[in-house]
């Protein structure tokens, strides 16, 4: 009997590789999205992609949008749970929005319900419909180990949801034996989302080269720890959070500098 595993936002990037990661595994996948698959275009090639994909239109932003696709799932099965949907706070121009000067309340609160109470209610909510010896995992992010310049919301959130990990890891053993862990992707190349985050960005360019691996991350290497997570081969992980960053959490540019008398701050 085939396993079920709810994914958030699986139209594109990372939950997109974690939604084919768990389908190539045998799973059904219960998969959400906010409005990327509205095109019909898209959708039907999703569709034609992951036909062993059920998927929900969710407003993770939305509490009654949330509450609705909480309903939906009364009396379903699940065996695996990953929060992957998340947002950045952004201008209408595209830019990341500086919320220490040009702060918005709501979009401030907005960003908190999609980030971090959505993830809270999908976890809590949902306890009583995980199998026994299931798994949780959370995306988390490296910024949440670090201060922020413009995205104060965002890195506020993530680090909220490593702790909340550690949290629910201590209750959701003792209640149905179930794991629970967080994956803290670095900066991974990406398409369609609301970053610029393709090799050819300049920014992308000077994050790998202060990256110990000298690259930035791929969706799929992100997906196969969300996996070995959900596997048996991480049996005894739980509370748990995993950078898949290349490194890039644990060096300092001035360390190597002083070290090896080289600069990577300027340009090669």
């Amino acid at each position: 009997m085939s396993k079920t595993a709810l994914v958030t936002g699986v139209s594109k990037n990372i939950g997109r590789s974690i939604c084919e990661k768990f389908v190539a595994g045998g799973y059904h996948v219960l998969g959400t999205y906010r409005d990327s698959l509205d095109n019909s275009d898209e959708r039907s090639l999703f569709v034609e992609q992951f036909p062993q994909v059920e998927l929900f239109k969710v407003d993770l932003c939305d509490q009654s949008s949330v509450t609705r696709f909480l309903e939906t799932l009364k009396g379903r099965r699940l065996d695996v749970i990953v929060n992957n949907a998340g947002m950045f706070n952004m201008m209408p121009d595209g830019r990341v929005r500086n919320e220490f000067y040009e702060f918005d309340l709501q979009a401030f609160i907005d960003l908190f319900h999609c980030d971090l109470i959505s993830i809270a209610r999908m976890c809590i909510e949902l306890r009583d419909s995980m199998n026994e010896h299931g798994s949780i995992v959370n995306i988390s992010s490296g910024a949440a180990a670090s201060g922020a310049f413009a995205s104060i919301s965002y890195n506020a959130a993530k680090a909220a949801v490593t702790n909340l990990t550690q949290s629910l890891a201590n209750s959701y053993y003792y209640h149905r034996k179930v794991r629970v862990n967080s994956v803290s992707p670095g900066w991974i190349l990406g398409q369609g989302g609301t970053m610029n985050t393709n090799e050819e960005d300049p920014l992308m360019r000077n994050v790998a080269r202060v990256t110990p691996m000298g690259r930035n991350g791929y969706t799929t290497e992100v997906a196969d720890v969300v996996y070995y997570l959900c596997s048996d081969q991480a049996s005894f992980v739980t509370g748990a959070d995993i950078a898949v960053d290349g490194g890039y959490s644990q060096f300092d540019v001035i360390y190597y500098e002083e070290a090896t008398g080289a600069s990577l701050l300027k340009e090669q």
